[in-house]
């Protein structure tokens, strides 16, 4: 009769004998007999008396004498080569239960001691067991294995691959400062008290996907040289990842960290994705270094975050929420993509640099935001955009085209000491913004706005241009800026007039009037807004009746050498007459229907023109 366990694992324990028969008639080797019937002889269940167990030392010795004989016949290996299948090492110890404790310490690299291709899958770890500083020379497997006290791989090696597959550590696992040069399998582990990993290396690929880590877990100081995979785990307390290097590509797709994350000053060379991801509490990436870029699309902050300093060179974070004040002071971005994000709580920019396209279109900001001193150099997008509290640019660059069109916010979007030559202003709630001591593109000496000089011109969008500008002129007039109140008045009357001029004057006599009329208030006063050029105008407007006086009259008449003459000795009373405002009596002179109608005209002409330098006066003194 064989061992009922060790036909499930490749029959390996055959050459050992029976030492337990259950009431059921089924039979168990010494290393798969329950810990409570491991005896020195044969015992069949209700027959005699019970034999002696085995001691915890004679035991092990088992163990140890099976891993030597290994070890002495040396290397085979077509036979000890690591498969997925059922794989049957020469040293199996498969469905082992290991009652006592145990260490192997003595295979650490001396005297050519090193544990040979060893299998530990399904086996059963039931007190303290130690591997510190062994040295796993080639494959080792612990799939389905069972640690039910401390299990300490302190300062191992593990030079081939090692599985560690659905296992289960119900004490503490210590993988303190191990190194796995080979492929490490991690996946779907529960650890019901605290994994330690610090200082650990991996070398190769290193996959971790659907583990359970219930207590602490520490990966800080650790170094990942190949693929680093994490998917589907869940981290049910706190998870530290801080100052660990991750040279491959890396994945947390889809996990959950339930308590405190801490990913601070870690450097991930490749590209890594936390995809679907769930941070319950507060997260820190505090001064990371991601290389080729970081994907959280679609993740959920609830507990806000700290993503300050750090260097991304193309980050995702489309689709994701934020609950709590969440931080990216003084980090650098590459390609920068926040479309559809909702930040609940407050969040802050300040002192970022996005050094790629910034794209924040459909994103939500719920509470205050802040992008004082944000730097933009590639082209930035803030379409569509809600903002439902106070957002605040402050001394920020816009090095390309930005655009907030279509963005809405429910309170003030203050733009202060920003230089706006690149701010486009097309489709967009211009209401929302309130623009203090910001330096606006010119174009000949004169303020403009952005979408004025990217051609818009060519396409005859003169009356979008006229649109903005009058939304301009209000806010600056609500915000009491007189002087930008002035300009936007100027390039509202000078976008109508190029209107008019594109318009066919010929099928509408109204367009002909206006356009007429349009050009005339330009070239008396600048729309109003140039004091000087109207003083100029009413001043010719005032000389035009002295010429009038001196050859068209009014005149009076004597007798010069018998002869009734026309003289003007009384010039200046018939300039004066002209004037609006005057009463002067020109008794006996001959005044023609012709002097009454250029009277009239000049009273209205300059009537109009000192009422136009009037209020360009007053807009120049009021700025």
């Amino acid at each position: 009769m064989g061992c009922c366990i060790g036909a499930k694992h490749s029959n390996w324990c055959a050459d050992y004998d029976i030492v337990y028969v259950d009431g059921a008639g089924k039979g168990y080797c010494i290393f798969h007999a329950p810990a409570e019937c491991k005896f020195v002889s044969k015992y069949v269940e209700g027959i005699g008396d019970r034999p002696e167990l085995i001691s915890g030392e004679d035991f092990n010795a088992l163990v140890f004498a099976r891993i030597d004989a290994a070890i002495d016949e040396g290397d085979d290996d077509e036979r000890d080569k690591y498969d997925f299948g059922d794989w049957n090492p020469r040293c199996n110890f498969a469905g082992t239960i290991f009652f006592a404790d145990i260490s192997f310490f003595r295979y650490n690299g001396e005297d050519k001691k090193s544990l040979p291709s060893i299998k530990f899958d399904n086996a059963q770890f039931c007190r303290n067991t130690y591997w510190d500083s062994s040295h796993f020379r080639v494959d080792v497997s612990f799939v389905c294995s069972q640690f039910f006290a401390d299990a300490s791989f302190i300062s191992s090696q593990f030079f081939g691959s090692a599985d560690f597959s659905f296992s289960r550590f119900r004490g503490d696992a210590d993988f303190r400062s191990s190194q796995f040069f080979g492929d490490a399998h991690l996946d779907s582990i529960h650890y019901h008290s605290s994994a330690d990993f610090i200082s650990s290396q991996f070398h190769g690929n290193a996959s971790f996907c659907n583990t359970q880590y219930r207590m602490m877990a520490y990966f800080s100081s650790c170094y990942f040289n190949n693929v680093a995979n994490f998917s589907g785990c869940q981290f049910r307390f706190i998870s530290d990842f801080s100052h660990s290097q991750f040279r491959g590509v890396t994945s947390f797709k889809g996990c959950q960290f339930r308590r405190i994350s801490l990913f601070k000053t870690s450097k991930f060379w490749r590209l890594v994705e936390f995809s679907f991801s769930q941070f319950r509490l507060f997260v820190d990436f505090h001064g990371s270094d991601f290389q080729r870029g970081a994907l959280f699309d679609n993740s959920q902050f609830r507990g806000g975050g700290n993503f300050s300093e750090l260097c991304l060179k193309k980050v995702d974070f489309h689709g994701s929420e934020s609950r709590k004040p969440t931080s990216f002071n003084s980090s650098t971005f590459g390609d920068a993509r926040f479309d559809g994000m909702s930040f609940k709580g407050a969040v802050f920019f300040d002192e970022a640099w996005f050094l790629g396209d910034a794209s924040f279109k459909n994103t939500i900001f719920y509470d205050y935001s802040n992008f004082e001193k944000a730097q933009f150099y590639g082209e930035t997008n803030f379409k569509h955009t809600l903002f439902k509290e106070w957002t605040y640019f402050r001394n920020v660059v816009f090095n390309q085209k930005t655009s907030f069109a279509g963005a809405i916010s429910k309170e003030t979007i203050l733009i202060e000491a920003t230089n706006l030559s690149n701010f486009t202003l097309a489709e967009t709630n211009i209401e929302s913004f309130r623009f203090t001591e910001c330096a606006w593109p010119e174009l000949k000496d004169r303020q403009v706005v952005y979408d004025e000089i990217l051609n818009l011109e060519k396409e005859n969008n003169f009356l979008r241009l006229e649109e903005i500008y009058r939304r301009l002129k209000k806010i600056s007039r609500d915000n009491n800026d007189e002087i930008l109140a002035s300009a936007w008045h100027y390039k509202e009357k000078e976008m109508l007039r190029k209107r008019l001029h594109h318009e066919n004057k010929w099928t509408s006599p109204k367009t002909l009037f206006l356009r007429a009329l349009n050009n005339i208030y330009w070239a008396i006063s600048g729309y109003g807004e140039e004091p000087l050029r109207a003083f100029v105008f009413l001043f010719l407007f005032i000389a035009c009746p002295l010429l009038m006086a001196l050859y068209f009259g009014p005149f009076y008449q004597i007798i010069q050498s018998g002869e009734l003459v026309n003289t003007n000795k009384h010039l200046v009373s018939c300039w004066l007459w002209y004037l609006p405002l005057t009463k002067v009596p020109l008794d006996g002179a001959i005044i023609s229907d012709w002097n009454y109608f250029w009277k009239g005209a000049f009273n209205i002409l300059i009537t109009i023109q000192a009422a136009l330098f009037a209020f360009a006066l007053r807009n120049k003194l009021r700025r």
